[in-house]
């Protein structure tokens, strides 16, 4: 079988995001690793994490013994869990949820800057949201128990599973394979806010599918930055790397500067979360209508960006013409 492009470890859409996307994987893995709670601060009370595991076993791995994954009992696989409740319950929504589902979960060793050939990388805008979607693919090495024992089931306090034998109560501790994906928009002062993330745990892979074959020629260094950004103190607003690079790839109008504030009056900015102050602009540049009408079809729309947008097609003849830009 062949494919109509060759094989690449790395994709991103523009340079621009190239610069944005390696530098935040490489900070967020390497603070994953070591200073996982500060994370936090890049999640807003509507950011959702989830995570889930594949057990299947392919490949190198296949002969394998069976592997004990008794430390990820919060998986969120929809294929096994079909129940409303259970599927909301190990829906992770907002810094507090977040935080609890992060201590829940192994301590790991990512190898991007030592390894970045064991790691792919895939980015792509996200217009929905005015910003950018990252996909990173690789592995890790397990390295230490959750600092805190997960929890089942979908009512508040019920205990995670037991047994009478405490070795039995926690998962071997292995290397792993993993996808993790990303949807990153601007915050303040050129910070990023995580929308939505999604990790999947797999059993380890000894051969990365994005292995260039040779007949395709040596391929080119990853693009991942020697010298990580400096971490930072849990509550920062500029937790991931900011500057000129960061903003002018996702916001319109580019040059760094901040659409919202030029657009939105303060007063009502103040009372927008940065996910819907985004949603505005986007609706904005799509429909033409201008802040008023914008930020009442909004509300309407429950800050659907789907919705809004169906809305606005059923009742575009009743609008008035002062409603547009």
């Amino acid at each position: 079988m062949t494919f109509p492009v060759p094989t690449a470890p790395m994709f991103f859409e523009t340079p621009d995001l190239q610069k944005v996307a390696t530098n935040f994987i490489s900070t967020y893995l390497q603070m994953w690793d070591n200073q996982r709670m500060d994370l936090l601060s890049l999640y807003t009370a509507e950011s959702q994490f989830s995570f889930m595991t594949d057990s299947i076993q392919i490949g190198e791995a296949a002969n394998a013994p069976v592997n004990s994954w008794n430390n990820y009992t919060g998986s969120r696989n929809l294929k096994k869990i079909s129940g409303t409740k259970q599927r909301q319950a190990k829906l992770h929504i907002g810094q507090e949820a977040i935080g609890r589902a992060f201590q829940s979960l192994v301590q790991t060793k990512h190898t991007l800057q030592e390894h970045p050939e064991l790691y792919s990388v895939e980015t792509t805008t996200y217009p929905a949201l005015n910003g950018m979607h990252i996909v990173v693919h690789g592995e890790f090495e397990e390295t230490g128990q959750p600092l805190q024992q997960q929890q089942q089931g979908f009512h508040k306090g019920r205990g995670h599973y037991r047994s009478n034998n405490p070795s039995q109560q926690r998962g071997i501790l292995q290397k792993r394979s993993f996808d993790r994906s990303f949807v990153v928009v601007p915050g303040n002062g050129g910070s990023f806010l995580i929308v939505s993330d999604m990790l999947l745990v797999k059993v380890h892979s000894e051969v990365p599918a994005w292995k260039i074959a040779q007949s395709q020629g040596t391929p080119a260094p990853a693009a991942v930055p020697t010298t990580p950004a400096a971490a930072p103190s849990i509550g920062v607003p500029g937790a991931l790397p900011t500057g000129p690079t960061a903003i002018p790839s996702l916001a319109p109008g580019g040059g760094g500067v901040n659409p919202v504030a030029t657009v939105l009056p303060p007063d009502v900015a103040a009372k927008l979360t940065p996910i819907q102050q985004q949603l505005i602009l986007k609706i904005m540049g799509e429909t033409k209508l201008n802040v008023e009408f914008t930020l009442m079809l909004c509300e309407q729309s429950g800050w659907n960006y789907e919705v809004a947008g169906q809305n606005f097609q059923n009742s575009r003849a009743q609008i008035p013409p002062n409603a547009f830009q």
